[in-house]
C-alpha cells in the first residue's frame, strides 16, 4: 500500500455563486473527505495531519492566485515535504508550473543535495528544481530581552547572502518566458549580493502586506484582479511545517519581513508581499498532509511540534534504533554512571556493554547536561528526551534520508559536476553566515561598553559542528 493519500481539493465555483453556496460546498466536500479516509485507514495507521477547513482554504486561494507553485522541501526529508498529490493537483488540474525549492542545503553533503535533485527530476519530469538556504533566526531575534542589541542589529543595512533567488530568478525566466518584466528582480538579486541594498526597499510595499485573516467578503473579487493583471508574476510559497519556508521568503525578500519559529506550522495565514512591482510572493500556512507514513518519523522531521509530544520516548527508540544516539552523544550506561569512578566513566562513554532502552538514552543524556527535576533533583528524562528530539529538528544531530541507490552509486555523486557547484554555494553561505555572526557580537560588544556592562557576554556564534555542544558544561 501506497504511504500516499489523496488532498482534499476545492470544489468547482464560479462568480456567480454566493459566498454561502460556495463555503457550504467546500464544508460538505471536506467533511466527505474526512469521513473517507476514516473509513478506509486505521487511525494508528494515519499520519498526523491537517484537519482544518480554513487551513485548507487558504491553501487553495494561494494555488488559485499563483502563476507558479514553489513547493518548499527539506533537503534532509525531502520526500516527507514533497506531497504527490499536491504536485498531480498543481500540474495536471490546474495547469500550472511548479518549481522545488530543496531548502537547508547547508545541513548535508553537496554529493546529497545533487543526488536528490535527480531523484526528484527522474520522478516527476515537470518539476524545476533549486536549492535554497537563508539565515535562520539570528541570537538578537531569539533573546527578545536583548532589545539593544535587536535595534542595533536591525540597522545594519548589509543582510546575510542567501542562496537560491539567483537559480529560482532563472527557473521563473524559463517558465515565463517574456510575459513579465523580470529586471527589477534580477537588479535587486544583484544589489543583495553586493551588500549595497537600503533596508527601506522601494520595492517591498508594507500595504501590500496582507495576512488576509479579515472577513472575504470580496476575497473572489481580490482573486480575480489578480488572476487578471498578466503583468504580475505570482509566486506560491507552499510547504509543510518546519521545512524553513519563512526564512525562505527573508531570503528572497533580502531583510526580514515575517518571522520565523522552530514551532511547525508558525505562519497562520495566506500572507502576500511584492518582492519587485511585477513579482508577488504568496506565502500559505504550513500544513501536513495526509499520509501513512510513521508518526515518530514526523515528529523527527518536524512535522509535529515537540513541545506537544506527550510520549517522547518512542521517538528517541525510534531515532536511537536509526542513528548512533550512544556513540555520537558519548553516552554513559545509568548502570556504569553508578559503578565506575570518573576516570573509568570516561572510557565507558559511548559503549554499547549493556543493552539501552529509550529510558537509558534520556536518562544518561539528562546525567549529561545536568536536567533533574525540580523537587526530587532526579534525572529529568522527559525534558532530555526532548533536548534529543530538538537536537534532530534543528540539524544539529545529522539525521536524514538518502535517496535509493545513493550508498551504491555515491562515487557517482561526489564526482558529478554539479556536486562542485553546490559545494562553493555552501562555502559562499558559510562564509556570509560567519561574516553575519560577526556583526552580531560586534554589537553586543559595543552596547555592553556603551552601557559599562560587566556582565559576561553570551555566546552568540552557533558552531556548525552539531557535536559541539557536547562540550558546554
Amino acid at each position: 500500500m501506497s504511504d500516499v493519500l489523496d488532498m482534499p481539493k476545492r470544489p468547482p465555483w464560479d462568480y456567480s455563486m454566493s459566498k454561502e453556496r460556495v463555503e457550504k460546498n467546500e464544508e460538505m466536500m471536506f467533511q466527505q473527505y474526512i469521513e473517507k479516509i476514516y473509513a478506509e485507514h486505521d487511525r494508528s495507521d494515519l499520519s498526523y495531519f491537517e484537519c482544518s477547513l480554513e487551513t485548507w482554504r487558504q491553501l487553495w486561494r494561494v494555488l488559485e492566485v499563483s502563476d507558479i507553485v514553489v513547493i518548499v522541501a527539506d533537503v534532509r526529508f525531502p520526500v516527507l515535504h514533497f506531497p504527490p498529490a499536491l504536485y498531480n493537483y498543481v500540474v495536471h488540474d490546474l495547469n500550472k508550473h511548479v518549481i522545488l525549492a530543496l531548502n537547508k542545503i547547508d545541513l548535508v553533503n553537496p554529493e546529497l543535495v545533487v543526488a536528490w535533485k535527480h531523484y526528484f527530476k527522474s520522478k516527476y519530469d515537470q518539476v524545476s528544481i533549486v536549492c535554497f538556504t537563508s539565515f535562520p533566526k539570528d541570537e538578537s531575534e531569539r533573546k527578545s530581552h536583548q532589545e539593544k542589541v535587536l535595534r542595533k542589529t536591525k540597522r545594519r543595512k548589509k543582510r546575510g547572502f542567501a542562496v537560491g533567488p539567483q537559480e529560482l530568478l532563472e527557473e521563473c525566466s524559463k517558465i515565463c518566458k517574456d510575459r513579465v518584466e523580470l529586471s527589477s528582480w534580477e537588479e535587486k538579486i544583484a544589489s543583495q549580493s553586493r551588500g549595497s541594498e537600503d533596508d527601506e526597499s522601494p520595492y517591498y510595499d508594507h500595504d501590500n502586506f496582507s495576512d488576509d485573516s479579515e472577513e472575504e467578503d470580496d476575497s473572489h473579487a481580490k482573486s480575480e484582479d489578480i488572476l487578471r493583471n498578466e503583468s504580475i508574476l505570482t509566486l506560491g510559497l507552499v510547504g509543510q511545517p518546519n521545512v524553513g519556508k519563512s526564512s525562505l521568503l527573508n531570503g528572497l525578500v533580502g531583510k526580514k519581513v515575517v518571522s520565523t519559529s522552530r514551532t511547525p506550522g508558525h505562519t497562520k495565514h495566506f500572507q502576500t508581499i511584492f518582492l519587485t512591482p511585477t513579482v508577488r510572493l504568496c506565502d500559505s500556512p504550513g500544513l501536513v498532509f495526509p499520509s501513512l507514513i510513521d508518526k515518530q518519523l514526523q515528529i523527527l522531521a518536524g512535522l509535529y511540534p515537540v513541545s506537544q509530544v506527550k510520549e517522547p520516548y518512542t521517538s528517541i527508540g525510534y531515532l536511537a534504533a536509526r542513528w548512533p544516539v550512544i556513540q555520537q552523544l558519548q553516552l554513559i550506561h545509568p548502570i556504569d554512571n553508578e559503578a565506575l569512578n570518573d576516570e573509568e566513566k570516561r572510557h565507558a562513554a559511548g559503549r554499547k556493554d549493556h543493552p539501552w532502552s529509550a529510558w537509558d538514552v534520556c536518562d544518561a543524556w539528562a546525567e549529561q547536561r545536568g536536567y533533574l527535576t525540580a523537587k526530587a533533583g532526579r534525572n529529568d528524562t522527559y525534558r532530555a528526551a526532548n533536548s534529543i528530539l530538538r537536537l534532530a529538528v534543528e540539524g544539529k544531530i545529522p539525521f536524514y534520508f538518502y535517496p535509493p541507490g545513493f550508498i551504491t552509486n555515491k562515487d557517482k555523486w561526489l564526482q558529478h559536476p554539479e556536486t562542485k557547484a553546490i559545494s562553493e554555494l555552501q562555502e559562499k553561505y558559510s562564509q556570509s553566515k560567519k561574516q553575519e555572526e560577526d556583526n552580531l557580537l560586534q554589537s553586543q560588544s559595543e552596547d555592553e561598553e556603551d552601557d559599562n556592562e560587566n556582565e559576561t557576554k553570551s555566546d552568540a556564534v552557533v558552531s556548525n559542528n552539531p557535536f559541539a555542544l557536547l562540550s558546554n558544561e
